[in-house]
């Protein structure tokens, strides 16, 4: 009979392939030379974000019903679909074919948000290894920012002879990820909810609304994913004012590389200092960095802020393990999607607005306004102390 361990030794690699995207550093450059608009390129993290929000909750609720292999290999289908059609997108330089890639990446995310974390939670809990969760799901994260900075750096070469054999790499890391998600193995000691969907739905949101320290990490991290995700798009561009496109590539594999560090060890520093106190202080660094970098405008900027991801890694772990935590099984995935819904339709519409705002006080302003913007979630973090 297949152990569940197989899924603990699987994850890393899921991990690494999932995000192996040599298109990261480059995606907004492209196609705001193709499109000649800010606006529009952001658009497609708009329509991205926007369609993972909408599905985010049914893709949850399957989880829970149907269970989380089978939730993660459609979710893999979607993620091949989606850089399928960037590729021929880049190819007709076609504004609806980026967008039908954008659509079906963000199935894919609805997809793999909520239930892929579950999958781990629970293949640990079977094995009675849940405490070393954050260990775990740490070290296996490393990979994933390994992956980002390898295809980074790929990304950037490559891009100064052909924007779309990036494309072409991507596709085939998305391939090889649906090929990952066959050989997960179901936990076996889910319990998977008997409610109706409503209902189910209902529980779920009552489980995040009447604990005070959820609601204030998920306000704070809602904050925080938005802000810092749109930073993490525009930041290329901001850099392509300063630096060379190959070094923009090298610099995004710096960030991953200080991110990968701070994966490796979330699990020994959170043993230390706790949940709270790494979030705080690791979301702290990480903002007064990037705002320090802005002001200063030079070619030391781009390092500074490619430096960033130094405690990246344990502030998302420590979130994580406060989730996973404070869910029930019944409703694991479905409650982690309303939490990744909130998140996403904010991040959705923010990302729109802000193309709009880069359009108009250009790229460096938006970031120091979307920057100062994030201070706001440390303050909700602070309240979950209480």
């Amino acid at each position: 009979m297949i152990s569940v361990r197989r899924n603990i030794k699987l994850f890393g690699y899921f991990q690494f392939f999932s995000h192996f995207l040599p298109t990261s550093p480059i995606l907004i450059i492209y196609v705001s030379l193709v499109l000649k608009s800010y606006t529009l390129a952001l658009s497609l993290l708009t329509i991205q974000l926007i369609s993972s929000s909408i599905l985010e909750i049914p893709t949850g609720i399957l989880s829970d019903k149907i269970g989380r292999k089978q939730t993660c290999v459609l979710g893999g289908i979607f993620g091949v679909l989606e850089y399928i059609a960037f590729t021929i997108g880049g190819i007709y330089e076609s504004y609806f074919i980026f967008s039908l890639g954008a659509l079906f990446g963000g199935i894919c995310l609805s997809f793999f948000s909520g239930n892929n974390h579950a999958l781990l939670f629970e293949s640990l809990k079977e094995l009675k290894k849940k405490n070393h969760y954050h260990t775990v799901l740490g070290k296996t994260s490393s990979m994933l920012q390994l992956a980002l900075g390898i295809s980074a750096i790929l990304g950037g070469a490559v891009a100064e002879k052909s924007f779309l054999m990036v494309f072409v790499i991507s596709t085939i890391a998305r391939f090889i990820t649906l090929i990952i998600t066959l050989f997960f193995v179901e936990p076996k000691k889910i319990q998977k909810s008997q409610n109706t969907s409503f209902s189910h739905f209902i529980k779920a949101v009552k489980t995040l609304i009447q604990n005070k320290k959820l609601v204030n990490i998920s306000i704070g991290d809602t904050i925080n994913y938005t802000t810092g995700y749109i930073s993490h798009m525009l930041q290329p561009v901001f850099f392509q004012s300063l630096i060379s496109l190959s070094f923009i590539g090298i610099l995004r594999g710096l960030k991953h590389a200080t991110g990968f560090f701070s994966f490796w060890f979330a699990g020994k520093i959170i043993n230390k200092f706790g949940n709270i106190k790494t979030l705080i202080f690791g979301t702290t660094f990480n903002k007064i960095n990037n705002l320090v970098s802005l002001i200063m405008n030079n070619t030391i900027s781009p390092i500074l802020m490619s430096c960033g991801n130094l405690f990246f890694g344990t502030t998302q772990i420590a979130k994580e393990n406060i989730y996973q935590h404070s869910f029930s099984d019944q409703e694991r995935a479905t409650t982690g999607s309303v939490v990744s819904f909130l998140k996403n339709l904010s991040y959705g519409i923010c990302t729109l607005l802000t193309g709009i705002l880069a359009d108009i006080v250009g790229v460096r302003t938006t970031l120091i306004i979307i920057t100062s913007i994030a201070f706001t979630g440390i303050y909700f973090f602070h309240k979950a102390k209480d």
